[in-house]
């Protein structure tokens, strides 16, 4: 890729034989809402010969040397081209108050980009009416004091008056070649030269020609009149078999008998290959040519499985209700089950569903008895802060002693369960910013080389559109105020740059 100019310390003007200023009317078209190929079209540029001159006009841009002079000169020949493809858009290019409402109102926008296409505006346009108030301003010092009291009573009002935007009409630029579809010019007639002045020169009179009797010629007879009705000369051709087989048998039928049909076949064609795509159907065995493993044991339930969801106490537990662990009065034993009704191992409960290993007392139903206090009440147990301790009634008359140590039995203030209750369970907010200011510049990158593919860009990034545009103004802020990390912001979009325009390893 080598630039029109030789002299390393110049600006190159053209890369690979398109100049920079076509590069930029291009740019500008495509922003401007016109497709790539009707632009290529109407230049005279070959889609092959574009793109090599983009990467090469980009490679230039991201040289630490050429960089800074050849981006000044290429946003000099956008901003030309936005003035030749410049359109009306009324009252933004006269009206004073409407540009500046609109200004405070795209500026305060969480969607800028939505709001220029709701009034059918591009980027050219603002940048475009930008640039020509800015000019305005600077010349007429009143009209700038009148700029600023608009701006301070629009930031109350955000009422926008209609905006009407002219349709967009794409003309050629001055480095446009013969377009690559343009009809072939129609051959231009010969000059009519005028005839020089005859002179007068006196003929002499034509002789007398001989009077010849007309022949008339008889018509051909009616037999032969089709021989000559077509455009070409007919010839009589005596006409025998129409190729020389052996003459049919007497007794032969006139035709052969149709074919007898083929005998169905043995098994109807497989629906799997009547599809779109190659199937097969094949017999198959392991999935890989390894003897089957031994079956591991099932992995016991765990006790504990709900210790993470819900308030719940590993302890030593009483019986499921409190009544008597065995009662005095006889009762029927239940049969004993038979061998084929014997309960499976309880495998079903080691999975992903909640799982409860709680010992159990007697079943339902059972005499009541007497009541029995202890461990096995009905008072819920939570671990409580010491410092609530003394502000609640008494504790329980008994307290329990298992593997765990002496458990005491308090009633629950109910303004922890209150507390407890009422805490939300809402994952905490994502830190901003999303990302860091290499990311950032890497990102912009990506959409800015490929901004057709720019969604699978947001994805990789675990971003969205909304949240890219928050990222955007929040850089920007940054990049303009702080000339350090601007300096770091373009120093990673180089490098990024230069990362994609790097031809893979072992390419060609």
């Amino acid at each position: 890729m080598t630039p029109s100019s030789q002299d390393s310390d110049s600006i190159p003007t053209s890369f690979e034989g398109v100049p920079l200023t076509q590069l930029a009317w291009v740019a500008t078209a495509r922003a401007a809402g016109f497709s790539l190929g009707e632009i290529l079209d109407l230049e005279g540029l070959a889609p092959e010969q574009y793109k090599a001159a983009d990467v090469a006009h980009k490679v230039h841009l991201a040289d630490p040397a050429m960089g800074p002079p050849l981006l000044s000169a290429y946003e000099t020949a956008l901003a030309s081209a936005e003035e030749r493809l410049a359109r009306r858009v009324r009252p933004l290019d006269e009206d004073l108050g409407a540009w500046v409402r609109f200004l405070a109102a795209y500026g305060s926008s969480q969607a800028p980009f939505a709001l220029l296409e709701k009034f059918d505006l591009r980027p050219p346009d603002l940048a475009r009416l930008g640039r020509l108030w800015k000019q305005r301003l600077e010349a007429d010092r009143d009209l700038s004091q009148r700029a600023e009291k608009l701006a301070r009573v629009s930031a109350s009002s955000l009422d926008l008056p209609a905006i009407r935007a002219e349709p967009a009409v794409l003309t050629r630029s001055p480095d446009a070649r013969a377009p690559l579809n343009a009809p072939a010019p129609e051959p231009r007639a010969a000059e009519e030269r005028p005839d020089p002045p005859a002179q007068r020169v006196e003929a002499p009179a034509p002789a007398a020609l001989p009077q010849v009797p007309a022949r008339v010629t008889p018509l051909p007879p009616v037999e032969a009149r089709a021989e000559l009705a077509t455009t070409l000369p007919a010839f009589t051709v005596q006409r025998g078999p129409t190729l020389p087989f052996t003459p049919p048998v007497a007794g032969a039928p006139e035709s052969a008998p149709p074919p007898s049909p083929s005998p169905p076949l043995a098994e109807a064609p497989r629906d799997a290959l009547s599809g779109t795509s190659l199937s097969l159907d094949l017999p198959r065995g392991p999935a890989l040519p390894f003897a089957s493993s031994v079956p591991s044991a099932p992995e016991a339930p765990r006790a504990a499985s709900l210790a993470e969801t819900s308030m719940a106490l590993d302890l030593p537990r009483g019986p499921a209700l409190p009544f008597a662990s065995a009662s005095s009065a006889p009762r029927d034993a239940p049969p004993s089950p038979s061998p084929a009704e014997a309960e499976a191992p309880r495998d079903a409960l080691s999975g992903t569903s909640l799982s409860l290993d709680i010992p159990r007392g007697a079943a339902l139903p059972f005499t009541p008895q007497a009541e029995q206090k202890g461990p096995g009440g009905t008072l819920r147990m939570v671990p409580v802060p010491p410092g609530l301790l003394e502000e609640t009634s008494e504790p329980a008359e008994a307290s329990t002693t298992g593997p765990g140590g002496t458990l005491r039995i308090v009633p629950v203030p109910q303004q922890l369960l209150r507390e407890l209750s009422a805490k939300p369970d809402a994952s905490p907010p994502r830190p901003f910013p999303l990302l860091t200011l290499e990311q950032h510049a890497a990102l912009t990158v990506e959409i800015a080389t490929a901004p057709d593919r720019a969604g699978e860009a947001l994805a990789r990034y675990h971003i969205d559109a909304a949240e890219r545009e928050q990222l955007d103004r929040y850089y920007q802020r940054i990049v303009s105020t702080d000339e350090r990390q601007g300096a770091a912001w373009r120093r990673a979009y180089h490098d990024h740059y230069v990362r994609l325009a790097r031809p893979p390893r072992g390419g060609r």
